[in-house]
């Protein structure tokens, strides 16, 4: 969640305490409509190649070019492409400006695409509450499911040989 975009303004830490307080008291947060985007560079050629559709309407200096950040979102589940594909676009810091941003599919960057069913934080907090946790069991040996409440205990790991 920390790699998440500041959906505030100027409050780069503050929102994770209120991201926090929103999952433990079960209440959205007054930015739980934003989409929960992730930051990331334009690092490699097919990131940079998926802008050149947005890139030809630009003058040189407004492009997105190789090392620049771009936004990475998620599209709901119930909206997703069994294909895949990662939408992306350059990158904007003001959270009230997310709404109007223009994305690409980095599979399919020839179509632009203005609003994209994305993930918002709301999503991201609804499901972090009923995830189990992987690594721990319930007091009766049984792996955690969304419902497991309670005291749990790590998961002992048996590695059956050692191979060099």
């Amino acid at each position: 969640m920390s790699s998440s975009m500041a959906p505030e303004k100027g409050k780069h830490k503050a929102w994770i305490e209120k991201l926090w307080r929103a999952i433990l008291d079960d209440e959205e947060p007054e930015w739980g409509t934003l989409p929960a985007l992730m930051p990331h560079s334009v690092s490699s050629w097919n990131l940079y190649n998926a802008f050149r559709t947005l890139n030809a309407k630009k003058p040189y200096p407004k492009q997105m070019k190789p090392f620049n950040f771009m936004m990475i979102g998620q599209v709901h589940p119930m909206y997703r492409d069994p294909k895949g594909g990662l939408l992306i676009a350059p990158y904007e810091a003001d959270s009230s400006k997310w709404g109007h941003v223009t994305w690409v599919d980095r599979n399919n960057p020839v179509k632009p695409i203005k609003r994209p069913p994305l993930v918002v934080f709301q999503d991201v907090i609804d499901d972090y509450a009923v995830h189990p946790e992987w690594k721990f069991e319930d007091l009766g040996g049984q792996y955690c499911t969304p419902p497991t409440r309670g005291i749990l205990r790590r998961q002992w790991i048996h590695a059956p040989a050692l191979r060099r």
